[in-house]
């Protein structure tokens, strides 16, 4: 299998059969031009070969509808079952996409000989003040920011993907994430323009330094 980072929380898994997406934003100017792709990608011959996308939540720069139109309509696209997430399908339908599905939290999916997946909920309700809001505040519409667990099966392999999700709260976080993980994903500051700071061989430097370089190319 083969791991790429692509642009923001953008991820491509690759295999012998098939290729997944996540949170597709290569190329489009988002934001009223105000955010930028961080790399500009001059080979995008490798969508070719994706045949399923998964979008973890409706902020546009996990769902680049620029990106999206070089893809093949037969593509299948999942999305965790919010009732916020209406706004992507109908978006992809309106692109002329018609292989949507919507799925719950915390169930695994097979999409392939090689890779199944589950959402993982939002992590970052909260913030890092747990237990100064009331009960059930985590179920607020506003709480979109879901993520994904990606395993591949093939070698047993389990990489974990938050996007925008940051973990602030780990007790769910425990309850969501049932084995061992060898690859973890997720914004060093809060926001998917820090992802994915999982190398072990930078240092807090080093990943501060990345984020104003791509703080002062993005926007």
């Amino acid at each position: 299998m083969k791991i790429r980072s692509l642009n923001n929380a953008s991820t491509l898994f690759s295999s012998n059969d098939s290729s997944v997406l996540v949170d597709p934003w290569l190329i489009g100017d988002l934001y009223g031009s105000g955010w930028s792709p961080f790399v500009i990608m001059d080979d995008l011959s490798f969508l070719d070969s994706v045949l399923d996308v998964i979008i973890t939540h409706i902020h546009e720069d996990h769902w680049d509808k620029a990106t999206l139109k070089l893809l093949d309509k037969s593509v299948n696209f999942h999305l965790p079952k919010t009732l916020v997430n209406g706004v992507i399908e109908r978006g992809l339908r309106d692109m002329g996409f018609a292989n949507i599905r919507m799925h719950e939290f915390n169930s695994y999916i097979r999409i392939s000989d090689s890779f199944e997946f589950k959402f993982i909920p939002p992590l970052n309700s909260f913030g890092q003040e747990i237990g100064s809001y009331f009960e059930d505040y985590e179920s607020d519409y506003t709480n979109i920011d879901s993520g994904v667990l990606l395993r591949n099966l093939s070698d047993g392999s389990n990489h974990l993907l938050l996007c925008d999700n940051t973990p602030y709260d780990l007790r769910l976080l425990k309850m969501c994430v049932d084995c061992d993980l060898y690859t973890l994903w997720y914004p060093f500051n809060g926001y998917a323009i820090d992802y994915p700071f999982c190398y072990r061989n930078l240092n807090r430097s080093e990943k501060i330094d990345i984020t104003i370089q791509r703080k002062d190319k993005q926007i």
